[in-house]
């Protein structure tokens, strides 16, 4: 009897852990984005924050700009792309920019959000190369960069 008991507690133990490990790797499968909010002048009507969004994702969806950021972050490694013309064309259908919000000094004001999609376990991937398309956008933009980390972008 007591072997009985013993056994069922380690099948009961196995299974505790199997399941464990299922859910973090079910969560870990999910759907994730990172993005920079830009923030942008707050007079700006809906129509016109959606008609630079849309102007700044047809520069961003250039290939040269998206083959510069692959191997500036590393996606063929990471993404098991074969080569720059593949990584361009994967960050090209994961970029997204939108309008949002960003939380100013004052309250929440209107931005720019550009950014990826992705899956979780990619978070940290996903985060260098929103940072490395908001070199980018500052280009596109004219805007000088901001010298310190962390310091906000000037408002668009």
């Amino acid at each position: 009897m007591q072997r009985w008991i013993v056994l069922g507690v380690l099948v009961l133990g196995l299974l505790g852990v199997g399941s464990w490990f299922g859910y973090r790797e079910y969560k870990r499968s999910g759907p994730s984005a990172m993005w920079i909010a830009l923030p942008i002048n707050p007079e700006l009507n809906s129509e016109q924050r959606k008609g630079i969004c849309e102007e700044l994702k047809v520069k961003l969806s250039d290939r040269e700009i998206l083959k510069k950021v692959a191997q500036d972050t590393g996606v063929m490694a990471e993404w098991s792309l074969p080569t720059e013309e593949a990584a361009a064309d994967e960050i090209s259908k994961r970029l997204f920019v939108r309008p949002g919000s960003a939380e100013g000094p004052l309250g929440p004001v209107p931005a720019i959000e550009v950014g990826v999609k992705g899956k979780v376990r990619e978070r940290k991937l996903l985060g260098e190369i929103s940072m490395r398309l908001r070199k980018d956008v500052f280009k596109i933009l004219g805007i000088e960069e901001p010298k310190r980390e962390g310091m906000d972008p000037p408002p668009i």
